[in-house]
């Protein structure tokens, strides 16, 4: 089988472009021809096989429109490669609508990983934090969600989106949250995949002597870091050992290490950076409890699974597909998005019992090992494609 994945990056920039880099791999390592096009985004080592052009500040609003280079360069892979099958990942960012009319007539896979056909900017997350329940129109522009020079360009990516809906052979949610937000404006969903992870093969390890949190995520707002350094300022007199570790990057890093400094127990909060995946285990390992604190509704939630499989328990919102992963908090616990003094309850209540963490955790890992494996992803692809060329 000759399957084309395509996505907006083939630079490790996320969850998403991890887990279209793994199903290349899991398809070659099972026989099948697979190659990666996607846009490069400038000083990003890229990992996809065929790139074109990518815009970037003011000017990437035309890629949400038009990208003449996304065009041109899958037309010309296309013809050096022509799949069976394309799998379809994100493109209103970069690879633009324009791309849909050049796969329109192949079997067609849509793997969807945020909530880009029902939320121009993706996230259903209004710009003060608020959850969003709007439908795209006039409430994005009241809410002030995107600059006046990127409405019609946005919009326009929306239209060209629903045009297609119809025609992708199958549409793929990443879970059961993710289907029903869609589902709910209208949207057909065909089939839920969980994303994979690769398993944890490392004995579990025991708890540090000191109790320890730990995170790893992305320092942009969306992601309520600020919300766990306040929880945990909260949790510092009360629990005078406790450490914070975060690992991550990105555009609000330097006001949330400012921030840090300003709260209780600020000289107890390590800052890593950016880590990949295999030293990210080694410097976790240890952890009593990991923190997912962002503010939005997480589709699926990488760091989540990833967590689990170590066998680390996890606090995560309670709205978002976190509660899908963690078993309505049987493997962690739920507290309401962007809440601190909930957030805090929550940590300092599995703080209070930890002999009770290194079961959870247990549990938790055997959890992940059945449910969020690589293997189990690309071999439920497998199957998919099967049927879609089959009819």
């Amino acid at each position: 089988m000759r399957v084309l994945l395509i996505n907006d990056y083939g630079s490790i920039v996320g969850g998403a472009e991890y887990q279209f880099l793994s199903l290349r791999d899991g398809l070659r390592a099972r026989g099948h021809e697979a190659r990666f096009f996607a846009a490069r985004r400038p000083g990003s080592p890229g990992v996809a096989d065929a790139f074109c052009f990518a815009f970037s500040g003011p000017l990437q609003v035309f890629s949400m429109w038009k990208n003449p280079f996304a065009v041109a360069a899958l037309r010309r892979e296309l013809e050096a490669f022509p799949p069976d099958l394309v799998h379809l990942g994100m493109f209103r960012w970069q690879l633009s609508p324009a791309i849909l009319e050049s796969i329109a007539a192949l079997p067609t896979v849509m793997h969807l990983q945020l909530y880009e056909p029902i939320c121009p900017v993706g996230s259903k997350l209004l710009p003060d934090g608020r959850l969003c329940h709007h439908r795209v129109g006039p409430p994005c522009r009241e809410n002030a969600c995107f600059g006046a020079l990127a409405a019609p360009f946005l919009f326009s990516a929306d239209a060209a989106t629903r045009r297609y809906w119809s025609r992708f052979s199958r549409r793929i949610a990443v879970s059961e949250w993710q289907r029903r937000r869609l589902e709910d404006d209208g949207l057909t969903i065909d089939a839920v995949i969980p994303n994979g992870i690769p398993l944890e093969s490392a004995p579990l390890a025991a708890l540090s002597a000191e109790p320890r949190l730990v995170c790893a995520t992305r320092l942009a707002r969306e992601k309520g870091v600020d919300h766990l350094l306040r929880a945990f300022a909260r949790l510092a007199p009360a629990f005078p050992t406790l450490r914070l570790t975060i690992a991550g990057d990105g555009p609000d890093a330097r006001s949330l290490r400012q921030l840090a400094a300003t709260l209780p127990g600020a000289d107890r909060v390590d800052w890593l950076g950016f880590l990949p995946r295999a030293e990210l285990a080694a410097k976790f390992a240890g952890a009593w409890l990991q923190i997912v604190s962002g503010l939005w509704e997480e589709p699926f939630g990488l760091a989540t699974a990833e967590a689990l499989s170590r066998g680390v328990p996890v606090v995560a919102p309670a709205s978002g597909a976190s509660r899908e992963l963690i078993a309505g908090g049987e493997f962690g616990a739920l507290y309401p998005n962007g809440d601190d003094a909930a957030l805090a309850e929550a940590i300092g209540g599995l703080l209070s019992q930890p002999e009770r963490l290194a079961t959870v955790g247990a549990a938790a890992r055997e959890h992940a090992r059945l449910h969020f494996s690589e293997t189990s992803m690309v071999e439920r692809f497998l199957s998919l494609y099967a049927e879609v060329l089959a009819g």
